[in-house]
């Protein structure tokens, strides 16, 4: 009970020096900026989507002539997000584009909803394409694909820094 007693005092003595002693400044990162600047760098979406818009040639008409943008509109007016679907074919196939003020619905967590609309949308396009070949087709909104990508490319630039640092391998989320 003593020895107890005595541990128990030290414990307590330890843990109000340190409260008495001032904190100190931390030195932020290597390669980062503090968080204060970091709050402060907000992304302009909407300067992103349009970034995003101006590198594919999107367009209503070829939208209008396309089977699976026609149901993509319609999809969304069931859900209640008017919101006007624009087309652009590239070299890898067909890419739409939501122009919607209710991106987050649209997005979901982590994009699983625009990969579901996505998923339904290719396999409305490709439902009688056979003899033609598979067609892929890309469903974005907000320019949500290039972030997604940008994000995903610094937590692999990251974690990389991190496996050499410590020489351990790091684990990763599904993706």
């Amino acid at each position: 009970v003593m020895e107890m007693e005595q541990v128990y005092r030290k414990e307590t003595e330890s843990a109000s020096r340190r409260r008495e002693q001032p904190r100190r400044e931390r030195a932020p990162k290597q390669g980062r900026e503090p968080y204060g600047e970091r709050r402060e760098r907000q992304h302009d979406h909407a300067a992103e989507a349009e970034a995003a818009k101006e590198q594919f040639d999107y367009s209503e008409e070829l939208a209008k002539n396309t089977p699976c943008a026609v149901f993509l509109s319609e999809m969304l007016e069931k859900m209640n997000v008017p919101a006007p679907v624009l087309a652009a074919q590239t070299e890898n196939g067909l890419r739409l584009c939501i122009d919607a003020e209710t991106m987050g619905l649209l997005i979901g967590r982590r994009g699983e909803t625009l990969d579901a609309l996505q998923y339904l949308v290719s396999l409305v396009a490709n439902r009688n394409r056979k003899e033609e070949g598979y067609m892929r087709v890309t469903l974005d909104t907000e320019g949500y694909r290039s972030r997604r990508e940008e994000t995903l490319r610094r937590l692999a630039r990251r974690n990389a820094t991190r496996v050499r640092q410590t020489g351990r391998p790091v684990s990763m989320e599904p993706m």
